[in-house]
């Protein structure tokens, strides 16, 4: 498949980040309704080496917000189609994506 649309986003770095963070997610699960996407994949955002004033302590909280914030849109789109991908790029991510996305 070919690519039709790239959005870019960036990560909070104030106050209010889980909101912030939960509010990046959800809008942009809403363009790719928007825009009638079928499938989007979404990389980590404010958790990488950027996200310099992130403890690590702070990953799997994030990992909980992400994967809580698209479960929320999923279950408020309930007709939606869209397969959601998160490009984690190192195993500490997956594992924390992963240990949030089962419970």
């Amino acid at each position: 498949p070919r690519i039709k649309v790239i959005l870019q986003s960036v990560g909070p770095q104030v106050n209010d980040r889980q909101n912030k963070l939960r509010q990046v997610y959800w809008n942009i699960l809403e363009k790719c309704k928007q825009y009638g996407l079928r499938h989007v994949i979404i990389p980590p955002i404010s958790t990488g080496i950027f996200a310099q004033q992130l403890a690590v302590d702070d990953k799997p909280q994030t990992a909980q917000w992400v994967t809580e914030t698209i479960q929320e849109w999923m279950q408020a789109n309930p007709g939606s189609r869209l397969i959601v991908v998160l490009s984690l790029f190192d195993a500490q991510l997956r594992g924390n994506y992963f240990r949030n996305w089962i419970q």
